[in-house]
Parts: C-alpha cells; structure tokens; sequence
C-alpha cells in the first residue's frame, strides 16, 4: 500500500475493506462458463425442473451483480519472501508500505461469524465448475491468469444502504497486534523512515527491515 494509505490504517485502526464493486477484474464475483453449460444436467438429476432452473437462476444473475456493492473484501499475498513483481503491480509510488501477518492473526481479529477468511482459488473460467451454495464462494475464485498473486482474502457481506456509497470502508479491528511485519520500499526517504516509530506506539508492527 501507499504511505497514506498505511497512514490511514493506523488513524482508523483497522483494515480497510474494498467493495466487490470497485475491483479490476470483471469477473469479480461471477461464475464461470462451465456452470451455466453444466447447470441443466446438475439440478436435473437432483430433481429440480427446467422452469425452475430458469426462474432460479434469473433472480441469482439479478442478485450476484447486487452483491457486488455489498460484499467487501480484503487482499492480501502469500509468500515467504517479498515479491518485487507485486511490489511494482501493487504500489502507485516510491513510498510505499508492505504489513507482513499470518493466517491466525487475522482470523484472531476478524471474528468468525462476521468474516470469511479463505485462500483463493485461481480455475479455467471455460471448463472448471465453481462450487455453488454460498454468496462467498465466487469471491475466493479467480481466473488462473491471476494466479500469480497467491492471494488470501478476508470477505465481509455489508447490505444496503452501508456498502452503496464510497470505495469500501475501514472495519475497526477487534485487536491492535495483528500485523507481524513491516517493509518499506528502498526508496522510502528518511524522514519517512523515522515515522515507523510511532506505528509501534499502537502495537501494529513488531519489527521493520527496509
């Protein structure tokens, strides 16, 4: 994230949460070529008939495209060390802020029955089926094209009239020690560089290394 925007998450005390809506990738929260192609065999054989199917999913189509500006999510990479690509892909200037955490942080902070947490899965929109039965599971799916983020996501369902307006919102964390890590930017200036000691203040980051 920007330096600002890393700014912000301390002032907020939380993490910010993006709407569906506002992501790149139009595919965001769609289901793939596959399941409509094999919907009709499926939920035949588990006794539901074509008229049904058809009303069915109409009102999902209608639906999953609202949900958009209902679902928020939060991204984050999976990785052992730092990623320069995602550095590059993922940072819209020269001061920019890494938060390294674990799994078990944010689950620790994103209580269950609010939050889904979950690793995504990167599928061939054309020929793999994505499971149905949750509003949550399109959002953990993704087109292998973007397999290279290794993403995990923490996805929190917000209805009207919360999530209709702004880019997301930022969601106050049940605990201020989830972050594990920070890493600056090499180009990050000093002057910068000398703030990173008052995030330590509010216990977000353990130790730092630029």
């Amino acid at each position: 994230m920007d330096f600002t925007k890393f700014v912000a998450m301390l002032d907020n005390r939380g993490l910010f949460f993006a709407r569906a809506s506002k992501l790149d990738d139009p595919f965001e929260g769609s289901y793939s070529r596959a399941n409509e192609q094999l919907r009709p065999q499926v939920y035949t054989q588990a006794g539901i008939t074509p008229e049904q199917q058809k009303r069915f999913f109409g009102q999902l189509k209608v639906f999953s495209q609202q949900a958009k500006f209902w679902v928020l999510v939060n991204c984050w990479h999976m990785n052992e060390v730092e990623s320069a690509a995602m550095w590059k892909l993922y940072t819209a200037s020269n001061e920019s802020v890494c938060i390294q955490s674990t799994y078990r942080r944010l689950r620790e902070v994103l209580s269950e029955d609010r939050f889904a947490v979950s690793v995504v899965r990167y599928i061939d929109y054309e020929s793999e089926w994505l499971p149905e039965g949750n509003l949550m599971y399109p959002y953990v799916h993704k087109r292998r094209s973007f397999a290279h983020e290794r993403e995990l996501r923490a996805l929190h369902f917000d209805p009207p009239p919360a999530t209709l307006q702004g880019e997301g919102t930022s969601i106050l964390l049940t605990s201020h020690r989830m972050p594990e890590n920070g890493s600056l930017s090499n180009s990050l200036n000093w002057s910068r560089r000398f703030m990173w000691l008052r995030p330590r203040l509010f216990g977000f980051v353990t130790w730092l290394r630029a």
